[in-house]
């Protein structure tokens, strides 16, 4: 699956936005959520998202079995995670 989400059409705070990106991880209905630009269906077991912050950065992020969990608790952490030092 591969997801782009645009923050800047949500008006969600950042802990409001991690409980909404940890719902819809859950039920698997990113299409329609306020920041989604669009989704589709790579037939591929990860999850791949690119993320538009309100910062004017992008985000990659990847979403599997194992780091799931922490996607749940998560999503800008485990990116952070992923990304490693930015500078």
């Amino acid at each position: 699956m591969k997801i782009v989400l645009d923050r800047r059409f949500c008006t969600r705070w950042q802990a409001s936005c991690e409980a909404c990106f940890a719902s819809r991880l859950t039920k698997g209905d990113f299409d329609v959520a306020d920041c989604a630009l669009s989704v589709s269906d790579n037939h591929r077991p990860e999850i791949s998202f690119k993320i538009y912050d309100r910062d004017g950065s992008v985000k990659d992020l990847v979403v599997n079995a194992e780091n799931a969990p922490k996607a749940y608790d998560s999503w800008l952490l485990l990116w952070e995670e992923q990304a490693g030092l930015v500078i």
